[in-house]
């Protein structure tokens, strides 16, 4: 791991860390392993990223009509929100 990276789980972990910061440290988790292994970060936001990429949630959620199927009137709302592509 760069060295940079070492300093920045450092610096949350002492809570170190720039106003801006904040967020990002709020979605980064320590993991707790036994000795002699060094704990885990674990960063919820990249992770929740990741698997909705992998999923392919983009497909089902967008790109897919809705079940159960929208009457008319929903129809129109939702189109005005997430336009048909």
């Amino acid at each position: 791991m760069p060295e940079s990276k070492l300093r920045e789980l450092a610096a949350i972990e002492k809570h170190e860390t720039k106003p801006d910061e904040t967020k990002a440290m709020e979605n980064t988790k320590k993991i707790p392993w036994r000795p002699p292994h060094s704990d885990a970060w674990l960063d919820l936001q990249q992770l929740l990223h990741r698997v909705y990429d992998a999923a392919g949630y983009e497909d089902y959620i967008y790109r897919s009509p809705p079940q159960p199927r929208l009457d008319s009137e929903d129809t129109a709302w939702a189109q005005q929100l997430v336009p048909v592509s």
